[in-house]
């Protein structure tokens, strides 16, 4: 007859022991592996919350002092001027805010847009061109507004004839985003673009779109005499990445 083996139950509790074990390693690892990643992760909104909180409008002191030139003599652009004004300062309070689709990073920059030029008047021209670039893709939060401030600040109010401002964009089916921000500038009345608040601005950008989108993200400077070109390259993360 065939012989059955005495069931054993000190073996089955050895292996119920040895596997419980494995799996509470594994479930270890896998806590602490979620863990690390989630203390990155917070560790990187910190970061890059630093860095945002940094570039604060240079424009503020200038507008509060256009809005009360304007209350007596314009009063309806000293009220639009407020309400641009708040919706700026309302953007740069907000908290864990690291990335924006570009069509609400372009509403700001059309409110930071208009009340320089009610400040300027006809001295500033500007345009725009996205018609080759899916507003639907992020931006990392308060990085163009900076970008077209310095060139405001820095080619055309330096001016006393002013001049103009182009904003375009485009992106590829990759997912590959680049912005160009290009301004007149006059040699004559240039203002320095080698100030410490403007390295800063401009450094502080370069490092929040290489954290976020990695080394191969760049933001290149281009001086071509008469005109002043930056311009904001990046590859967008997937979704499920973020």
């Amino acid at each position: 007859p065939f012989y059955q083996r005495p069931y054993s139950w000190d073996f089955v509790f050895s292996n119920v022991v040895v596997s419980a074990i494995f799996i509470g390693v594994g479930l270890r690892y896998l806590y602490m592996h979620q863990k690390m990643l989630n203390r990155d992760k917070s560790a990187l909104l910190a970061n890059l919350s630093a860095l945002q909180a940094r570039i604060k409008p240079h424009f503020l002191f200038n507008t509060m002092n256009s809005i009360a030139s304007l209350i007596q003599v314009a009063p309806e652009d000293a009220e639009k001027m407020v309400e641009d004004l708040s919706e700026l300062l309302r953007a740069s309070l907000q908290d864990n805010v690291v990335e924006t689709p570009f069509k609400e990073e372009w509403w700001l920059c059309q409110r930071y847009l208009e009340i320089e030029q009610i400040r300027l008047g006809k001295r500033l021209t500007w345009s725009n061109d996205f018609s080759s670039l899916d507003e639907t893709l992020l931006i990392p939060h308060l990085s163009l507004q900076p970008i077209i401030e310095n060139a405001i600040y820095h080619g055309i109010q330096p001016n006393p004839d002013g001049g103009y401002l182009h904003i375009s964009g485009r992106s590829s089916v990759d997912g590959t985003v680049t912005i160009e921000v290009e301004n007149s500038q006059n040699k004559h009345y240039q203002g320095t673009r080698e100030n410490k608040g403007n390295r800063m601005a401009i450094n502080n950008i370069r490092h929040r779109i290489q954290q976020l989108y990695g080394e191969g993200a760049s933001l290149e400077l281009q001086d071509l005499g008469d005109r002043y070109r930056v311009i904001l390259c990046y590859k967008t993360r997937n979704r499920g990445d973020q």
